[in-house]
Order: structure tokens, then C-alpha cells, then sequence
């Protein structure tokens, strides 16, 4: 969704999940806290189906972020909608030259998998994988 192009990359754009054609498989969030379930709601009237929401400012905030944290977690607990995150890297997969993280680039595909709890550490991980061009090697 992009509010300001009716094309990005050569590829349409809507302005609103809810203007967008069909669906879709899977949604990324990155909108401020406070927006991310009423974006998590309009994706599931819309049908969509998982959802990685990128956006930071919830329960690792305290306070008024584990509140929006607690109500988003009751509210998907009644939803069909899988959700990876909030304030996550994202994830990666290379064989499907799919990148769903704010990380740049893509790794070459291959036989290893890598899961973290820190974004940061992944972050490093891939730019060292692609320092050393690991994947190509397997």
C-alpha cells in the first residue's frame, strides 16, 4: 500500500488495503504503533491471511506499549490471521527471493536456516554470509 504512488517498481499500488485488489497471502506493517491494528483489522476484512508487523513501540516500551501489545495479542486471539511480530526484523527466504524485513538485500539461497531473537544479530549474520557469498558454495 502506498498512499503517495499509484506504481512502485513498475508493480500497482492502492492506497488502502481495502482499495487493493483480491486479498493478498501476506501483509507487512510498518506504520506507527498506535496504527498497527487497525491495519491488522482492515488485512483481515480483506481476507488476508499472515502478516509481519515490523513496527516497534510495544510491550518492550512498557507502559502504554504492553497495553496496545496486550490488546492486539486479545484481539488476534479470536482471528484466523497469523502474525510474526510486532517489533520484528522479519524474515527472509532466499529461495523465494522473498525479503520481508527492513534488512537490505538477499541472501543466496542454500541448505542453512538461521533463527534469532535479535534482529541486530541477524542483520550481521547476513552481511557476513554475504561478505563470505555463503550459500554458493553448497
Amino acid at each position: 500500500m502506498n498512499c503517495a504512488a499509484s506504481v512502485i517498481q513498475g508493480l500497482p499500488a492502492a492506497a488502502s488495503i481495502a482499495d487493493a485488489t483480491g486479498p493478498g497471502d501476506l501483509a507487512v506493517i510498518a506504520v506507527p504503533s498506535r496504527e498497527v491494528l487497525s491495519a491488522l483489522k482492515a488485512c483481515a476484512a480483506k481476507g488476508v491471511g499472515a502478516a509481519v508487523v515490523i513496527s516497534a513501540g510495544f510491550r518492550e516500551i512498557g507502559g502504554e506499549g504492553a497495553a496496545r501489545e496486550d490488546e492486539l495479542r486479545a484481539w488476534l486471539g479470536t482471528r484466523p490471521l497469523r502474525v510474526l511480530g510486532p517489533n520484528c526484523l522479519g524474515w527472509i527466504r532466499p529461495a523465494q527471493r522473498l525479503n520481508l524485513t527492513f534488512a537490505p538485500g538477499l541472501p543466496r539461497a542454500g541448505p542453512i536456516a538461521f533463527v534469532s531473537h535479535s534482529g541486530a544479530l541477524a542483520v550481521a549474520l547476513l552481511d557476513w554470509a554475504s561478505d563470505l557469498d555463503l550459500g554458493s558454495r553448497w
